[in-house]
């Protein structure tokens, strides 16, 4: 009527991937006796990890060398080698990658927005429009939806990211407008507008307006007693990306 902790060590040899262990525990006494069998899958203790390189040339041939580090499972892995004419054969699996990415704070929707509707938009150019691949994009529901609509809801997600004061936040609830992820947003907005899609223009104004007044105020170099901070390379650079933003 009592039960008890058993520890035991087991050696596992190399095994195929989806290889299963099957474990059998047994008890006999009294006369009585009992068996269980269970399976359990026995995983490799590594680590995955991809790499990429790219080249091009215009020789005949073309030798392009490949860094193994000695602890290396060579029983796993693979090694893949893709050729074309251009660059943009290898742009479609990034480009679904961003299509289909789950989270959607303002940064993130606009990292998946903007360079697919720059590229939709060139796909008529020449030597392009057949390299594309890209994959159907789906809804919350599951159902298959145009690219066209999933970029209106996309953009429905940033004016909801807006605050009162022009700038954005990562959600629709934040406190605060952080003049980077506003700089990004002003720049969106612009390039999906550039590339023939309509934009709520009021939104795009008070983004602009937002930054303008950041700059000019000094917010980015204002400290707690109304002192002005020394200028760094830091904040230099964040200004150069939000002149950037309303240069476009």
């Amino acid at each position: 009527g009592e039960s008890e902790k058993v520890y035991f060590s087991a050696d596992v040899p190399k095994v195929d991937a989806g290889t299963f262990a099957e474990l059998t525990l047994s008890v006999s006494g009294s006369g009585e006796s009992d068996a269980v069998i269970q399976k359990f899958p026995i995983y490799s203790y590594s680590t995955p990890e991809t790499v990429a390189t790219s080249s091009y040339t215009e020789d005949v041939s073309f030798t392009e060398e490949i860094y193994l580090p000695e602890s290396i499972d060579p029983s796993l892995g693979e090694l893949e080698i893709t050729t074309g004419a251009t660059l943009a054969t290898y742009l479609s699996d990034g480009l679904n990658y961003l299509l289909s990415y789950p989270y959607h704070c303002t940064e993130q929707v606009l990292s998946s927005l903007v360079p697919n509707v720059i590229i939709k938009n060139s796909i008529s150019l020449p030597n392009l429009s057949d390299k594309l691949e890209l994959d159907p994009i789906y809804d919350s529901n599951g159902d298959e939806i145009p690219f066209d609509t999933m970029v209106k809801t996309s953009l429905q997600k940033l004016y909801a990211n807006q605050r009162a004061d022009g700038g954005w936040g990562y959600w629709s609830g934040s406190k605060y407008s952080y003049p980077s992820v506003s700089s990004f947003a002003v720049f969106g907005l612009t390039q999906i507008q550039n590339a023939g899609y309509s934009i709520d223009n009021g939104t795009l104004k008070d983004g602009i307006s937002y930054l303008e007044d950041y700059m000019n105020n000094n917010e980015d170099l204002k400290t707690g007693t109304g002192d002005l901070k020394e200028k760094t390379s830091t904040w230099a650079n964040k200004r150069a990306f939000m002149l950037f933003a309303l240069s476009e």
